[in-house]
């Protein structure tokens, strides 16, 4: 099974490519975003979940990071449409 690049992964959830190579430049903040679309279960999304995937990948604080699978379910699911 071949894995899909970051790059790839990210402009799959429709991020702009402006975004996607400040996000390749932060470790943390691609590893995070990486794990909270494989939470999301999606390989592709439109713009506005693809920027609320990412909002959720970088300001969920960590007093509540655990709660970080229920946000996602929620703007995969719609309950969250809007930017945080």
């Amino acid at each position: 099974m071949v894995e899909t690049s970051l790059k790839d992964t990210f402009a799959a959830i429709s991020l702009d490519p402006k975004v996607i190579e400040s996000t390749l430049k932060n470790a943390k903040v691609s590893a995070k975003l990486k794990e909270v679309v494989a939470i999301s279960g999606l390989t592709t999304c439109d713009k506005t979940v693809g920027n609320l995937l990412y909002e959720v990948a970088t300001k969920v604080p960590p007093t509540i990071e655990d709660k970080t699978k229920l946000i996602t379910e929620y703007v995969v699911s719609g309950k969250f449409n809007k930017k945080m």
